[in-house]
């Protein structure tokens, strides 16, 4: 069966993804299936399909003002020192995700809004909660040995303290 991409936004998901964010009690779905990843996926499939993302309006408020909302509120907020590990795992494949988003839309005109390459520096910051919660984490090498081949050298955390922010 072959895939459909769509050359639609999912405006009525924003919608949902908009008030969970707002709420006072705030929730930032990352599951997989969730608002937040069909967004994402959205948008990255408008761009392969040669559209300009931000031509959709439904698109362009989500990429200039709920993607840095809501990865703000994964990466800084203390509550990410309580959630499980199946939701840092959640968070982890979401930010890889977004960072596709980015490395798709750098390769085209016009110029990538702002807010993407603002929310790319947030979720590389060492301090955010997110980092700092998984600083001392092992390196997964099966997570990228079948992408690389054995020649290919990684970036491994310092051994000692001495490089370490």
């Amino acid at each position: 069966m072959a895939t459909v991409i769509s050359s639609h936004f999912p405006t009525e998901l924003l919608l949902i993804l908009e008030r969970a964010i707002e709420a006072p009690r705030w929730v930032v779905k990352v599951c997989p299936g969730d608002e937040l990843e069909k967004c994402l996926q959205s948008t990255i499939n408008l761009i392969k399909v040669g559209h300009i993302a931000e031509l959709d309006t439904s698109c362009k408020r989500f990429l200039e003002v709920y993607i840095p909302n809501a990865f703000r509120k994964i990466q800084y907020d203390y509550a990410v020192d309580t959630w499980s590990e199946s939701i840092q795992n959640d968070i982890y494949e979401t930010l890889k995700l977004f960072i596709d988003l980015v490395a798709i839309r750098l390769s085209y005109s016009p110029p990538v809004p702002v807010q993407l390459l603002e929310t790319l520096s947030m979720i590389f910051d060492c301090n955010n909660r997110f980092q700092i919660k998984h600083k001392r984490k092992p390196y997964d090498y099966e997570e990228f040995e079948n992408k690389f081949d054995y020649e290919t050298i990684l970036t491994c955390q310092p051994l000692a303290e001495e490089n370490s922010y």
